[in-house]
């Protein structure tokens, strides 16, 4: 009887980890090639110099290891760099702003369709549900270590665009 306990225990912690493994890495990810995405005229690991010189009217903050860029407001359209490469890490848009072209050069951004991205960027994507941004459409490239990410919402259409560096930046969805 004991013995049967024991087994069942380990068969539910190894199932949990399995899971968990699953569920927080990148190992069991689809590859798709991002190697020449940028968003916004913007890459992830280009020289941090590119958004001051891109975006001069954009607000600069310091937080912990990364330094911050913004557009008018910290929520709206960010970059931010590792301070001790000064090499961009994470670029996010989650509003439409007239002012700025804010798509990758595929030409997707805030309101293209699923369709639309599955077009420019194949199939190959991890299909998650965020608590902070709903149904997320996710690619990876595991040699670059790159994560692109477009959050749907019930049109099935663009409402959040985020690229980052896995490896580097935590992202918290």
């Amino acid at each position: 009887m004991k013995r049967k306990f024991l087994v069942s225990i380990l068969v539910i912690i190894s199932l949990l980890a399995v899971f968990l493994l699953y569920r927080n890495t990148t190992l069991f990810d689809k590859n798709t090639d991002l190697s020449d995405l940028e968003f916004a005229g913007l890459s992830i690991h280009s020289d941090d110099k590119q958004v001051a010189h891109d975006y001069p009217d954009f607000y600069m903050t310091k937080k912990g290891k990364f330094k911050d860029f913004y557009y008018e407001d910290e929520n709206y359209f960010v970059v931010a760099s590792d301070k001790s490469t000064k090499k961009v890490v994470y670029i996010e848009n989650n509003q439409l702003i007239k002012e700025l072209n804010l798509k990758t050069n595929k030409n997707i951004g805030i309101g293209s369709t699923k369709e639309e991205v599955i077009s420019e960027y194949g199939d190959k994507y991890k299909k998650m549900n965020s608590d902070k941004y709903g149904k997320v459409m996710l690619y990876t490239d595991k040699n670059k270590h790159i994560n692109l990410a477009f959050s749907l919402n019930d049109k099935e259409k663009v409402s959040v665009v985020v690229v980052y560096d896995y490896k580097t930046y935590d992202y918290q969805w």
